[in-house]
């Protein structure tokens, strides 16, 4: 039977903040719910292949906060990467492309309105599971987990994408039992796919621009 102890911790903790960052120290982090449960993994297992798992599975899931506003393919290809490396099929050093969070853009802009929020933490999430991979330390676990929640909570997708208990129920205990999650799994607790919101975005940024380009009436044609 897989060991559900460290999801347990997560549930209890529910109704707290998981925020943690870079220059977390490592008392606060080791003490956080966050910390606690990848200390479980960690202690639990008898190799890193669960928390590897684990990373790779929340790092794709936020990857909606990313595509919802950013056409830069870079966290895609990091995830992508990851998967391959899981499965045997790609050297773990290719990982080292995707160690810093990509920069959020669209039609080569730089996104540096509110979308920036949700954007950035989707692709530490992918940065921190990229290190995870690389250096395997676990502090990057706790952070990309926390980025992605970070990213859930500042995105417009955080009422169609219950992504703690997605985490809980779905990811933690797949993880723990070193098992790929189908396609249902990867997507179960939201009501939405990846590809309908890309064309969400481009067919909002093609609205956007037709009424940019439209002619604007002189004063006195309103009357």
């Amino acid at each position: 039977m897989t060991d559900l102890f460290p999801a347990s911790i997560l549930s209890a903790s529910l109704g707290e903040t998981w925020d943690l960052e870079d220059d977390t120290t490592d008392s606060h982090l080791w003490a956080s719910p966050l910390g606690r449960f990848v200390a479980g993994i960690r202690d639990t297992s008898l190799d890193q292949r669960s928390m590897h798992l684990l990373a790779f599975f929340v790092a794709r899931r936020a990857l909606p906060c990313w595509q919802l506003y950013c056409d830069g393919s870079i966290p895609l290809d990091g995830v992508r990467h990851a998967e391959l490396t899981l499965a045997g099929n790609a050297d773990p050093a290719g990982l080292r492309l995707f160690l810093e969070p990509a920069v959020p853009t669209f039609r080569g802009s730089k996104i540096v309105d509110c979308r920036e929020c949700d954007t950035s933490c989707a692709a530490a999430a992918v940065a921190h599971m990229a290190r995870l991979l690389v250096d395997r330390n676990p502090r990057d676990l706790a952070i990309c987990l926390s980025a992605a929640d970070m990213a859930f909570d500042q995105s417009p997708l955080v009422r169609r994408d219950h992504f703690r208990r997605w985490l809980i129920e779905v990811a933690a205990p797949a993880a723990i039992a070193h098992r790929s999650l189908t396609d249902e799994e990867a997507a179960r607790f939201r009501d939405y796919t990846p590809a309908e919101l890309v064309r969400e975005r481009e067919q909002q940024h093609d609205d956007r621009l037709e009424q940019s380009e439209a002619p604007q009436k002189r004063w006195y044609q309103f009357w």
